[in-house]
């Protein structure tokens, strides 16, 4: 599977940490540290993980506290490899289908941005240097042209 350099560790299977004194919690995370190195591509490592972990579980109270640990780990390490397979194969067909409109690239349209620049219709209202006033005066054309609209409708 490879050298994973990390692993998740559930708060709620940490609640066993009271229980224990700091002597057990010290070989309850060596424990824990070489169980994850059981699974290292380095021969040594994994030999020096299944020692550390003999040694660190022959504690009979820190075996207890490491089982359920153990178990969620397992699945951990289950759902990953699962998800590398998956990863793989997704990999191995490549990008998207040559059909899939949302993985072309768009051309950019050059002709219509300069015509619209060039454009002397086309210019930007500034709002700042309007004035009030006309502001205003257009409100009251639009509210005119609806009274006559309404009006036409009675």
């Amino acid at each position: 599977m490879g050298d994973k350099n990390s692993f998740v560790l559930y708060m709620d299977l940490l609640s066993v940490l009271d229980e224990l004194d700091d002597e057990e919690t010290a070989m309850l995370f060596r424990a824990i540290r070489a169980y994850n190195q059981l699974e290292s591509e380095n021969e040594a490592i994994r030999t020096k993980a299944a020692e550390d972990l003999e040694a660190m579980t022959a504690n009979k109270t820190v075996r207890i506290a490491f089982a359920p640990i153990r178990k969620r780990l397992e699945a951990d390490n289950k759902r990953y490899a699962e998800t590398v397979q998956l990863n793989k194969a997704n990999g191995k067909l490549g990008g998207a289908p040559k059909g899939n409109q949302n993985a072309r690239k768009k051309k950019k349209n050059t002709e219509t941005e300069e015509t619209s620049q060039n454009n002397p219709n086309n210019r930007a209202v500034d709002f700042s240097t309007e004035t009030t006033e006309g502001l205003k005066k257009q409100a009251k054309t639009t509210e005119n042209n609806i009274d006559m609209i309404c009006n036409d409708m009675i």
